[in-house]
């Protein structure tokens, strides 16, 4: 027997702006740390494993603000496609 499903159709109470600026994030107020993920194709679940660690134990000193993780990765696409 199918399943029995519903489709709503939900109208815009007001038209969305074209192209809003991106609202400018303020600089933090302490040093900042990124881990750059490690480039070994053959290891690189192990090296995730790594980078994690790290970014967990700097994570924990108030005094550092610390990248999070996907903003880091988006290096080791970036340094691949090279």
């Amino acid at each position: 027997m199918p399943e029995r499903s519903s489709v709503f159709r939900v109208a815009a109470s007001r038209a969305m702006p074209a192209a809003e600026a991106p609202v400018p994030l303020s600089l933090p107020d302490k040093p900042s740390v990124a881990v750059l993920p490690f480039t070994d194709p053959e290891q690189e679940f192990f090296a995730d494993g790594i980078a994690e660690d790290v970014i967990t134990a700097l994570s924990r000193y108030p005094s550092l603000f610390v990248i999070a993780s996907p903003t880091s990765s988006q290096y080791r696409t970036r340094s691949r496609k090279r």
